[in-house]
């Protein structure tokens, strides 16, 4: 580089440039220039007679081989003519002569192959090392969690939840690849999905199949007594409960248990959906008026869904603050009415409201929520896609069908929302106290 400067004119460095270049340089680039520059001395002291710079052309030639610039020097200390055209011929063109190319392709490819062999060795030390129950513990790392072998600390990591599985992941690079570890997944996954649905071990339309049991006579027919005395979800989940598997092949398209626990649908547990419903029906015409009223009907409905397949409706004619629905919809007072709360600002209180509370079951089909809602002999059915805004967030569930029917009878009832085209979609809203009746303390954690 400096005879390039030297022949075209260059600028050449200054002492300052050159300290400041040498101080951002790496330690393994410093040590490897050291080892040159010990080179290059030691032939300036053999070959004296020659000039320092075609020592140092010729030293860059061979690619920074001692013994091949050596032999170099040696052929053409006799003939300066020889080696001035050979320098000049490198210079200008970047060429060498043929002995030395093939020597530095020769000593090019050997290098190749002996890297190649040490990375070979390497991969089968840490594979003997990995079923010997070792980890592969990185020459600048000196830390008792490199010296611990991987399967303790596998084993440690499977008595993590989620969230604490995340934050020992970004702790320090080996964490991180162990917490990436498919089995670690298994177990949440076992939780969240399963083929056979969850539904709660007590029926809740357990009450409503006993009115059906014990109606007057020609009230319902025979065969819906039997089925509500044997087994009331008979009636609630149609044709039958093993219709509402997940298919395998739902979740083989996520590839592993890790991308199906980050990727895969779920119904959060720490809130509930909300959904604002508008409809218009016509009224009774009165003596005065000439034309059938329109009245325009508003209504809110929220969903909360528990762990255990349970779920809590709400209808309320007016839009609830967080404080009421956090007292409604808690286990600890599940029939509670909605007290006063603050919900259009200072000095002005929403007015208490009688409020429908129903009770029912769901069922998570793949990404499809099939959602059973009983309130006294009425059962709502509602199917809806889980759908994400963002990535992993779930926070929409998108109404593909509704339907109102009773209880003892499978024919649906006249229901105005069904023939809406237009898009219908629960937005998710958190309650975070939501999350102390959720169990086990596992499930809890994948929403914290």
């Amino acid at each position: 580089d400096v005879y390039k400067r030297q022949v075209h004119g260059e600028r050449m460095e200054t002492k300052e440039e050159a300290q400041r270049r040498e101080k951002h340089r790496s330690k393994a680039d410093r040590e490897e220039s050291d080892v040159i520059k010990r080179k290059f001395k030691e032939l300036y002291i053999e070959f004296n007679e020659l000039e320092k710079l075609d020592i140092r052309i010729v030293h860059e030639m061979c690619g920074f081989y001692y013994d091949l610039a050596r032999d170099c020097l040696h052929r053409y200390e006799k003939d300066k003519k020889a080696l001035a055209k050979v320098i000049r011929e490198y210079v200008e063109h970047g060429i060498a002569p043929r002995d030395i190319e093939k020597q530095l392709r020769l000593r090019e490819l050997l290098e190749a192959q002996q890297y190649e062999q040490k990375l070979r060795d390497e991969k089968q030390l840490n594979s003997e090392a990995g079923e010997n129950g070792n980890i592969e513990l990185p020459s600048n790392e000196h830390t008792l969690i490199y010296s611990t072998h991987n399967h303790t600390l596998h084993h440690i990591l499977q008595f993590l939840d989620p969230r604490s599985l995340a934050r020992a992941g970004m702790s320090c690079r080996l964490l991180y690849e162990l917490s990436k570890a498919v089995s670690l997944y298994k177990k949440f996954c076992h939780i969240l999905y399963r083929s056979v649905p969850i539904l709660p071990t007590e029926n809740v339309y357990k009450s409503a199949a006993e009115r059906v049991v014990n109606a007057g006579y020609g009230e319902y027919e025979p065969e819906i007594r039997a089925i509500a005395a044997s087994d009331p979800r008979a009636l609630v989940w149609l044709p039958d409960v093993s219709q509402f598997k997940t298919p395998m092949s739902f979740f083989k398209k996520f590839g592993d248990w890790r991308q199906l626990y980050l990727q895969g649908p779920k119904v959060r547990l720490d809130g509930l959906y909300k959904l604002k419903e508008k409809y218009i029906r016509l009224g009774q015409r009165t003596g005065v008026q000439i034309l059938d009223p329109c009245i325009l009907v508003e209504y809110y409905r929220y969903v909360r869904f528990l762990g255990d397949g349970r779920a809590i409706g709400l209808l309320s004619v007016r839009k609830l603050g967080q404080d009421a629905l956090r007292k409604i919809l808690s286990l600890d007072h599940p029939s509670q009415k909605p007290q006063e709360t603050n919900t259009y600002g200072a000095g002005r209180r929403e007015r208490s409201e009688e409020a429908t509370l129903s009770e029912g079951e769901y069922i998570l089909k793949g990404d499809v929520l099939h959602l059973k809602l009983l309130s006294k002999s009425l059962l709502l059915e509602i199917e809806a896609k889980v759908v994400s805004t963002a990535i992993n967030m779930n926070d929409c569930l998108i109404v593909q069908s509704q339907n109102l029917r009773d209880f003892g009878t499978f024919d649906p009832l006249p229901n105005p929302q069904a023939k809406r085209s237009f898009l219908r979609a629960f937005k998710f809203q958190r309650i975070a106290s939501f999350l102390n009746d959720v169990h086990p303390p596992t499930l809890r954690s994948m929403f914290e």
